[in-house]
């Protein structure tokens, strides 16, 4: 048995207990790469081109036979019998071979602190610490193995910090959190458990200082402040008495906050395992860098047909679809099963955003033998979506999940209930509904990008990284967070001037500002807008969100005609994305046709139900559509109350409704908001923003109806 660890560095200890020689860097990689393929075979071509792919093929292969050469030596005769030599490459036995990180992913996916201690242990360092190269191919699969182990260290560490939390065993949990913020520096809810744990020993000057490091880590490189728990820490912390006892504060109740262990075991600490990034010292170029590798090594990274070998994570949201399967026991369900499958895919593969696997590959892992971390692994993806279809009583049940590979954790799951009466119907609407929920901008995949980004330093991240982020802040809605948006995107096109959707969404920044009124330079934050926008279409035609971009700078200029066609044209794209079709829904309401628009909107929001966005389009268009117990239901769903716009049309909606009370309050809550609201203002408006005339008429007469003042 001979025994090699990759984590914390490189050992080979031989099969006699003895250690083996001195090897350099090159034959170090090559043992590491043939050992994390799990006993499947690489070819010569693809082991050259990472390893020497800067040589001309020839030298770079007479390269690989002298590194062989000296890895059979080191390993001696009886060792290197496991080293095998076949006409498709080379291979390393699993049989007889010891492999660290095999034990530790093993450990690392347990709940048991046991095990968890033991995921701990073994993750000495990070994978290949100290063994480095130049070789791009190398370096891109090196780069991605450190981060992908590193976060589920990461992830053992936040459950067994909770496990001993939970039982109260400060000193340890204390020396766990060190660990993890070391390897997560970003990971908040981390950050807070220390403090938390300090005050609880009362060590309120450290406390106090890793608070003030938190701060300035976060200042530095996110350009933001400490968020709400991290804050609520400290809070805690000041508030409590240097008397209190540790046992009472880590593993009771807190004289002043609900109980830490109480927080820590419920499902939110649980998801958040999928959220700790780890830095890796700083050296981490997740985004954009993986992305040239296969321009650099050309067919060299070609695998035999029945042999697959690790590939490195591609830069955007990697995803494979394993065929649905079949539970019910009449065989023609396959077909439809398959079909559904293949569907889902082609849609897919319409989002520019997500790397999507084609169906001749994944549907190699039909009948369910392989597991999900291999899937991931042999088809070089981070996500996998699998289903089942089955018939039960004349009614169809179609059931998908989405899983994050890397860590285990659950992304999303759902459950269809159909009657068998149009399959055809039914595989069109469930596939567009998957690919809605799953691929659509703020879609499932992209949530979770989001969350396995935002702990990473962004001075670490290339474009992709720096347009997530970017996407993070707009989502808050502020102006703050849109400038620092802005500020995201304009890193993202430095880093690729080429990015056309980072550049699509810059100019919605400056969109957003003229539509919220958050600049005094409206005609110049158009012009940014319209440049960028028009730059984003040039440089990739097949970009929806280029037109979409495009289409909002003609709605802010009340050219409705050409806001609708850069839609249609969006929409023409990718059907799938309930963003596009809301965009295009809303124009064609703004635009006089409000029963197209109810349409769309209704569409978008069957395509995505469960999406968190207030249905602010829909009410709009029920309005102008004349169908106000609709728009009355639909307002009351709203969340976000506190803008001019929802009681204004709330007021509107009363009146229509011969309903003058809440009318009138309705106003005063908007008057509230912005004294200087009249009728006048709002039709004027109304009209510059390029809505219909004969609907500006409509919203002017019910407002003046409700009470507005002229």
């Amino acid at each position: 048995m001979i025994r090699i660890a990759l984590l914390g560095g490189f050992d080979l200890t031989l099969s006699d207990g003895s250690t083996a020689g001195s090897l350099g860097p090159k034959p170090k990689g090559l043992l590491a790469i043939l050992a994390m393929s799990r006993g499947a075979t690489v070819s010569r071509g693809r082991l050259a081109g990472m390893l020497w792919g800067e040589r001309e093929e020839e030298l770079a292969r007479h390269s690989l036979s002298q590194a062989l050469t000296t890895v059979r030596a080191v390993l001696g005769p009886e060792d290197a019998a496991l080293l095998e030599s076949c006409p498709d490459g080379l291979r390393l036995s699993t049989d007889g071979l010891a492999l660290d990180v095999d034990a530790f992913e093993r450990a690392a996916l347990s709940e048991k602190p046991e095990r968890l201690q033991e995921a701990c242990a073994l993750y000495r360092g990070e994978f290949l610490e100290g063994v480095e190269s130049r070789e791009p191919g190398f370096e891109e699969w090196l780069l991605s193995e450190r981060y992908r182990l590193a976060e589920l260290a990461a992830g053992a560490l936040a459950r067994l910090l909770d496990c001993q939390i939970e039982t109260g065993d400060a000193e340890d949990a204390i020396a766990t959190a060190r660990r993890l913020v070391a390897i997560a520096p970003l990971d908040e809810p981390a950050h807070a458990r220390l403090v938390e744990l300090y005050a609880a020993l009362g060590r309120r000057e450290l406390a106090e200082a890793h608070y003030a490091h938190v701060s300035e880590l976060l200042r530095r490189e996110l350009d933001q402040a400490p968020g709400d728990e991290l804050r609520a820490a400290i809070a805690a912390a000041r508030r409590r008495s240097r008397s209190t006892s540790a046992r009472s504060a880590v593993g009771g109740t807190r004289p002043d906050a609900r109980p830490v262990d109480a927080r820590s075991r419920g499902p939110k600490r649980m998801t958040r395992a999928g959220w700790v990034v780890a830095s890796l010292g700083g050296a981490i170029l997740l985004a954009g860098l993986l992305t040239n590798y296969a321009d650099r090594i050309g067919d060299s990274r070609t695998v035999g047909a029945d042999q697959e070998a690790a590939w490195p994570l591609p830069a955007l949201p990697s995803i494979a679809v394993l065929p649905f399967e079949n539970l019910s026991n009449d065989p023609q369900w396959s077909l439809f099963a398959g079909g559904l499958t293949n569907d889902i895919i082609t849609d897919l593969s319409r989002f520019s955003t997500l790397f999507v696997i084609a169906s001749d590959s994944s549907s190699r892992f039909r009948g369910g033998d392989a597991t999900v971390s291999e899937v991931a692994r042999d088809l070089g993806v981070r996500y996998v979506l699998h289903g089942s279809v089955r018939l039960h009583e004349g009614s169809l049940s179609i059931d998908a999940k989405l899983i994050d590979a890397t860590t285990g954790r659950h992304i999303w799951a759902e459950g269809y209930q159909r009657s068998t009466e149009n399959l055809f119907a039914i595989q069109k609407e469930i596939t567009q509904t998957i690919a809605a929920v799953i691929g659509s901008s703020r879609g499932q995949l992209e949530r979770a990008e989001i969350e396995r980004i935002r702990r990473m330093p962004t001075s670490d991240l290339h474009a992709y990284g720096f347009y997530v982020r970017g996407v993070e802040f707009s989502r808050a809605e502020t102006r703050d967070g849109n400038a620092r948006a802005r500020k995201m995107f304009e890193k993202a096109i430095r880093a690729d001037p080429n990015y056309a959707r980072a550049m699509a969404e810059n100019s919605l920044t400056y969109l957003f500002d003229v539509f919220q009124g958050w600049t005094d330079s409206r005609t110049e934050w158009l012009q940014r807008a319209e440049e960028l926008a028009r730059r984003a279409v040039a440089l990739d035609h097949t970009e929806p969100w280029a037109f979409v971009a495009l289409g909002v700078f003609y709605q802010a200029t009340a050219r409705n005609e050409e806001a609708i066609s850069s839609f249609e044209t969006a929409h023409a794209l990718n059907p799938n994305d309930f963003y596009v079709m809301r965009a295009l829904g809303y124009a064609v309401t703004y635009a006089g046709s409000a029963e197209r628009g109810v349409e769309l909107l209704e569409k978008a929001q069957r395509l995505n139900p469960y999406h968190t966005d207030d249905p602010t389009l829909l009410v709009w268009a029920y309005f102008f559509a004349q169908r106000y117990r609709d728009a009355l239901t639909t307002i009351n769903k709203i969340t976000r109350r506190q803008t001019q716009n929802y009681w204004l049309y709330k007021a509107a909606i009363h009146a229509q409704l011969d309903q003058p009370n809440e009318a009138r309050a309705a106003i005063a809550e908007a008057l509230a908001l912005n004294p200087e609201l009249t009728v006048r203002s709002q039709h004027e408006r109304r009209l510059a923003l390029g809505l219909a005339p004969n609907y500006a008429e409509q919203l002017t007469a019910a407002l003046r109806k409700a009470g507005l003042p002229e």
